[in-house]
Parts: C-alpha cells; sequence; structure tokens
C-alpha cells in the first residue's frame, strides 16, 4: 500500500513538472539583440521585458520575441520571426520580414509640409540609393492633391546649380533622411539654393530645421524603441508582418524666422501635432 502511495506521488510529480515545462516551452522570451545599444535603451529595453543582449542567443526558439538592430539576415535566422531595425533594409527580403527604418515616415513629413503650406503642393523630392524605399514608401501612400517630382542622386547633384532647375516649377523640397545627400557638407549651399528660389524645404531632421528649414519630425532613441516593442508584440500576437515601418513620433521642430522670410504662417504646435497623428492612423505600408 505504501509503495503504491509512493508511486502515485512520484507520478503525480513527474507529470507536474511535465506539465511546467511544456507551459514554459510555449511562453516566448523577449530579445532584444544589438552590439552597441546603449545603456539608456538597454535600461529601457528591460523595463518593458526584453533581454538586451551584444550577440545573438544560441538557444533562440520560433515562440521568441526577438528585436534585432542589425541589416544582416543569416539563414540560421530564416525560422524565427523577427523585427529587424536598420536604416536600408534590403528590399528583396521585404516580403519575407519585418524591418522598422529608425526615421519618421516620409508620409508624415509630407503631411507635415501641407499643413504649413495649406495647399496642394508640387514638391521636389530627391533621393539615392540609400533613400529609394523611402522615396518608394512616399509615392506610394501620399495624399490626394500632392504631386511629386522625384529626383534621383548618383553622387554628382551640385545644388548651387541642379536646385534652381529642379524646383523652379515645384512649390518646396521634402528632404527624406539621407545622408549621402543632406549633411552638413551640403547644408549651406543647399539652404542658399532653396532660399534663393524663395522656397520652402521641409525636413530632414532638427539640425536642418536649426539651419533654415521649415519644419521637420524628428525621433529619439526612445521613440525607435516604442515603436519597436510595438510592432513587435503585434508580430508575436499576428505571427505575420513583413514590410517596412517606420518610427512613430510626435517630435517635431518648427522654425519661425525661416517661415517669416519666406512669408508663411507656421499653424499652431497643437494643430501640426493632431493633422500627423490623423495621417499616421491611416497610414499604409509596402
Amino acid at each position: 500500500m505504501k509503495l503504491q502511495q509512493n508511486i502515485r506521488i512520484i507520478v503525480s510529480a513527474l507529470f507536474f513538472l511535465l506539465a511546467s515545462s511544456l507551459t514554459h516551452a510555449k511562453e516566448p522570451k523577449f530579445y532584444v539583440i544589438s552590439p552597441k545599444i546603449s545603456k539608456e535603451l538597454t535600461d529601457f529595453y528591460f523595463n518593458h521585458g526584453f533581454k538586451p543582449r551584444r550577440s545573438i542567443p544560441s538557444n533562440l526558439s520560433p515562440q521568441d520575441n526577438i528585436i534585432f538592430y542589425d541589416c544582416q539576415i543569416s539563414n540560421e535566422l530564416e525560422h524565427l520571426q523577427i523585427l529587424y531595425v536598420c536604416h536600408q533594409p534590403n528590399e528583396s527580403d521585404i516580403t519575407t520580414s519585418a524591418f522598422l527604418i529608425p526615421v519618421p515616415s516620409p508620409v508624415d513629413q509630407l503631411t507635415l509640409a501641407q499643413t504649413v503650406m495649406a495647399q496642394d503642393l508640387n514638391i521636389a523630392v530627391f533621393y539615392s540609393r540609400n533613400s529609394e524605399l523611402q522615396y518608394k514608401y512616399l509615392a506610394t501612400n501620399k495624399a490626394e492633391g500632392v504631386k511629386l517630382s522625384g529626383y534621383r542622386s548618383y553622387g554628382s547633384l551640385k545644388f548651387d546649380k541642379d536646385i534652381k532647375e529642379i524646383i523652379k516649377d515645384n512649390d518646396a523640397v521634402l528632404a527624406l533622411t539621407d545622408n549621402s545627400i543632406f549633411n552638413t557638407a551640403t547644408l549651406r549651399a543647399i539652404m542658399l539654393s532653396t532660399y534663393r528660389e524663395h522656397k520652402p524645404i521641409f525636413g530632414p531632421n532638427k539640425a536642418f530645421v536649426q539651419a533654415g528649414s521649415i519644419a521637420s519630425l524628428h525621433v529619439t532613441d526612445i521613440n525607435i524603441a516604442e515603436t519597436a516593442i510595438e510592432l513587435s508584440n503585434q508580430f508575436q500576437n499576428d505571427e505575420y508582418l513583413p514590410g517596412i515601418y517606420f518610427t512613430k513620433t510626435q517630435q517635431y521642430e518648427t522654425n519661425p524666422t525661416a517661415a517669416r522670410t519666406l512669408s508663411l504662417d507656421l499653424p499652431l504646435r497643437s494643430e501640426i501635432s493632431s493633422t500627423v497623428t490623423r495621417k499616421e492612423a491611416k497610414d499604409v505600408h509596402l
């Protein structure tokens, strides 16, 4: 009798351990992988249940929730659901993987320009290989009443000459996030060229607004992390999230002095915020 009781206890204990292990195996682990993640982001992700790692853990499973700050896609990761955070995703991988580009949505930047200009726009957009996906996204999702004039740079764009010719039939210039075109070396020439033509420029970041751009959205590392967590959780729940996404943000900067120079009246910040938020909610992806 005692032996039978002991056997029952042992069997019950083994059954409990097996059930617990199976239940535990189904629970996803939450990882954020980056070789150079900052302490601020490490703390932020850790506080949201993610385990920051500098390299790929060896025990990843298909159920795990993974945010990967790297564009490289290796064969060993193909069976995993991963949200990649990178500036230049490989276009051939977009249909099978999810990518968060850590910059403001170019559609939101265009909405910001429309709100300030208060009119339908003919707008010039310069892009290169580095920002081609941003331009395609913008061309696909732009609002009605907007005409885009896209100009691809192959590294030889002369702003003092080319911009004068390009923007004469456009109302403004929209600068995408692309350091190969819009950087500290080209900033002065870009600003002088647009102001000579009395045409405003919008975007691509806070630094350009301080230098003379009319307005721009901009993102912080925390904005990027918040969006990544939201998308990654959605990925885990829906089990399907391929495509391109941009960082959600309400961080924006305006330059009232530059606006007055071009006889533009800046809307209230609350109006800009609500307009971009409404557009963002309707935004679609490639």
